[in-house]
């Protein structure tokens, strides 16, 4: 058994030794184990959550929810805006772009903006622990919680190891659909005398498809 565990070490940290060098000190990103921790948490915590959530009642969680969304939408407008404006600045084809591998500055600020995408991805876990607290329970599916773990752990991989390149239309388009997504969120939060407003919400899951949210 410790032979086997031996093995599985040299390989973590073989896999580890191949990341990008240019962001291996950047936060979270010299090992995979913080983030490990807080998608074991996310898993835990909704077992948990739903448990403890089952006889009680829903918390409204206004005060909350409308501050949340609300920077949410900032931070994806922020990362829209500076994606784009970046891979238009790089001449970056929008098919097929491959990473650059240089410490140009414009090239850096790319790479800084996926590392960016990435911690959104970790802030939006909470968007599973607030439907539970307010006992949504029909919209904390598998495929919800699939959506969310696995765009942290597949947002951390890109920055570890191809931070930029194709990933920048991803990110962009997501950061996108976030925008209108989390709007709606935080208008919805506002109370029921907001709903009159948000006829849209039909074209909001089409929205979200595209935008591979």
């Amino acid at each position: 058994m410790s032979g086997l565990f031996q093995k599985l070490l040299d390989t973590y940290r073989y896999a580890l030794s191949q990341g990008d060098p240019r962001t291996e000190d950047w936060f979270f990103m010299d090992s995979f184990v913080p983030t490990a921790i807080i998608m074991g948490s996310y898993v835990v915590l909704i077992v948990i959550g739903l448990q403890v959530m089952k006889n009680r009642k829903p918390w409204t969680l206004r005060s909350v929810l409308v501050p949340y969304n609300l920077f949410l939408v900032l931070l994806s407008v922020y990362l829209c805006h500076q994606i784009f404006h970046s891979a238009i600045e790089s001449k970056y084809n929008i098919i097929c772009q491959g990473v650059e591998k240089t410490s140009h500055p414009r090239v850096i600020r790319m790479a800084s903006l996926m590392w960016w995408f990435h911690i959104s991805k970790i802030l939006e876990l909470m968007d599973t622990m607030f439907l539970i607290l307010r006992k949504k329970n029909s919209q904390v599916t598998f495929l919800h919680c699939y959506h969310h773990f696995t765009m942290v752990c597949n947002t951390w991989l890109s920055v570890k190891y191809a931070p930029g390149g194709q990933n920048f239309f991803i990110a962009l388009l997501n950061s996108f659909v976030h925008v209108i997504m989390y709007s709606y969120y935080g208008l919805a939060a506002l109370g029921p005398h907001m709903q009159k407003h948000l006829w849209w919400k039909r074209h909001l899951t089409h929205l979200q498809l595209v935008g591979t949210t």
